[in-house]
């Protein structure tokens, strides 16, 4: 790592740029373009900005990157939920944010278009006067992860009551709300409701299985083969505490696609056009155990909010938008 950052502080490069926009890269990109001839190429990562340069200089492609969401939003998002005694994460993500920087604010210059999540990372991405053009093209809900249109009245039970949380744990803001959901249901609230918890997803943590390893009503499964048996409609509510991020979370679009009814921050409801009691419920931190436990008791209420979150989702976040977006934003490139 340690060239990586000296190249950042002298050179003003992303810490990625070797691993992207180093010889051997090159060598790849010229390939790859020299076989394809592309009339637009999409970066699918901001990481992968650095290579800008060098695609313009061996092609006469448009160039687009999608942005995922904007990167430097999200690491000072995580930097103002650390602890100072966070002595690694707190230099691992100051480092990130000279990095993303440097992507955002200087080499987006050199793009055609950007992609962004939502309207308000497109304002915040226009506000650094970096890329002159800047596209919405929204996240999607996967077909695979669309649950059985529920009806009007409240369906059945299909399986027992329980809280669930899905993510990727080396993501740092994952791993927060795990711990903090093993803590609330190791001495809380939560402990004393009998509605157990899955925490599903790959690498989880050694400080979350430490945590839930005494803990009856909490399982940390791991990857599992499949979502579909965990996010069932009605009675598996997706419980989400996020304190830091950024983008458009997609975890949230499949548990609501579903039919989970969702219980989230407003960090976690960014970008989604939530209704708070309506088509989710929304609240702060010191909320949390409270309205989850009322959920909890609640069948009616969470039948109501599975029905509005499921139809709401996939109005807005269906494979037409994503096609119409994406159509638009190729257009604008050659208008």
């Amino acid at each position: 790592i340690l060239p990586a950052v000296l190249d950042m502080y002298l050179r003003d490069r992303p810490l990625h740029y070797t691993e992207f926009a180093g010889p051997h890269a090159r060598r790849q990109l010229r390939s790859v373009v020299g076989d394809v001839e592309p009339d637009v190429i999409v970066l699918s990562s901001p990481d992968l900005a650095c290579t800008v340069p060098y695609l313009k200089s061996m092609s006469g492609a448009k160039i687009v990157v999608d942005t995922h969401d904007i990167q430097l939003q999200r690491c000072q998002s995580i930097l103002r939920s650390l602890r100072a005694t966070d002595v690694t994460e707190v230099l691992r993500y100051l480092l990130l944010t000279r990095s993303y920087t440097l992507t955002e604010k200087y080499i987006y210059r050199d793009v055609d278009s950007a992609w962004v999540l939502k309207e308000e990372d497109k304002q915040l991405l226009a506000s650094y006067e970096s890329c002159k053009h800047i596209h919405v093209v929204p996240n999607v809900v996967d077909p695979d992860s669309v649950g059985e249109l529920l009806p009007d009245e409240s369906p059945a039970q299909e399986v027992p009551l329980a809280f669930v949380f899905v993510g990727k744990y080396d993501y740092l803001p994952n791993e927060q709300c795990a711990l903090q959901l093993i803590e609330w249901f190791a001495d809380g609230p939560l402990a004393a409701g009998h509605v157990p918890l899955y925490l599903i997803g790959v690498a989880p943590s050694d400080a979350m299985n430490r945590g839930a390893r005494n803990l009856s009503n909490v399982l940390v499964t791991g990857s599992v083969p499949s979502l579909q048996e965990y996010l069932k409609p009605v009675d598996r509510i997706f419980i989400a505490p996020m304190l830091a991020g950024g983008g458009v979370k997609r975890k949230i679009i499949e548990a609501m696609a579903m039919g989970c009814p969702v219980l989230t921050t407003s960090v976690g409801a960014e970008g989604l056009e939530l209704r708070s009691g309506e088509t989710a419920e929304i609240c702060g931190i010191d909320e949390f155990p409270r309205r989850a436990l009322d959920l909890a008791r609640d069948r009616e209420r969470r039948a109501r909010l599975a029905i509005s979150g499921q139809r709401h989702i996939l109005a807005r976040f269906g494979y037409d938008k994503l096609q119409a977006s994406v159509r638009s934003a190729i257009e604008h490139l050659f208008n």
